[in-house]
């Protein structure tokens, strides 16, 4: 075989090579296509969830005021009674609704 057959020959294996890295290449960039469409999809999940953490957040956070201010109330109210109870016109009716239990309950039985 002369110079110019095998010249031939690696001009149609280089072809042909060619022809393999071209049908590889495709095959890539579809690939590469269907996987940055899949990536572009997750992006927006991920900004979809990150909102959705936003606002948890902020439900939290005013649920953590509204228990503040719920916890405050308690502690006020729980003062009132205990202002109410400690007062002279509750102690000076204290004999009054004692009588009066006792009436309630000798009905109930």
């Amino acid at each position: 075989m002369n110079d110019f057959d095998k010249d031939v020959v690696l001009l149609h294996q280089l072809d042909r090579q060619r022809a393999s890295m071209l049908e590889a290449v495709e095959t890539y960039e579809g690939l590469l296509e269907r996987m940055g469409a899949r990536v572009q999809g997750l992006v927006g999940q991920v900004e979809e969830e990150r909102e959705n953490c936003r606002m948890l957040e902020a439900d939290r956070d005013d649920a953590c005021a509204r228990l503040v201010q719920a916890s405050t109330e308690v502690e006020r109210l729980k003062a009132v009674v205990a202002e109410m109870r400690t007062s002279r016109s509750w102690r000076i009716t204290a004999p009054i609704r004692r009588l009066s239990d006792v009436a309630w309950r000798s009905k109930t039985l």
